[in-house]
């Protein structure tokens, strides 16, 4: 019970500080750049994933350089304001609720706190979609509306190719 408690707490908090309450699809699709002085840490949330465990997209966690992933943290929300993840944005989230269920698809809510090498930190609101393939091997939706984290170079920007592969055309 204790923990339980101790993860709304944690939660709220990291809940109210994020910088927006409004969060489109596609908010953190692109790679972020945070400065302060000489030091330039990059971060990317991916905006779906596909937990199904062919070792393709199974996780949902920051992608970045220069941020201490370690101390970096994820939570997580459904639908109707349940919390689903509280945990490290390097581990991620596998799709599994705080229950031990396996999510639904759809849209989570998710705040993050990024924090770079040099201890500062960040924090930022987003969504991901859990995707899932159809019976024919491919994912039902528009790839351009999506970025998932195989896409991801950052050092190019985000789209190293589009995952037009794993959609149903």
């Amino acid at each position: 019970m204790r923990n339980l408690i101790l993860f709304y707490i944690s939660a709220l908090l990291l809940l109210a500080s994020c910088h927006t309450t409004t969060v489109s699809p596609t908010r953190c699709s692109d790679p972020k750049k945070i400065s302060d002085g000489d030091s330039v840490s990059i971060y990317v949330l991916p905006t779906a994933f596909t937990p199904n465990g062919d070792g393709r997209n199974d996780i949902y966690r920051l992608v970045g350089l220069h941020l201490h992933l370690d101390s970096s943290k994820l939570v997580i929300w459904d639908s109707l304001g349940l919390p689903v993840f509280n945990g490290s944005a390097k581990s991620g989230w596998d799709g599994t609720r705080t229950d031990g269920s396996k999510a639904a698809p759809g849209n989570y809510r998710v705040a993050a706190r990024i924090v770079k090498e040099n201890g500062t930190a960040i924090d930022v609101c987003s969504q991901v979609t859990i995707l899932v393939y159809s019976e024919n091997g491919c994912i039902v939706g528009n790839p351009n509306d999506y970025i998932l984290e195989d896409q991801i170079d950052l050092y190019t920007g985000v789209a190293a190719y589009h995952s037009q592969d794993i959609f149903c055309h």
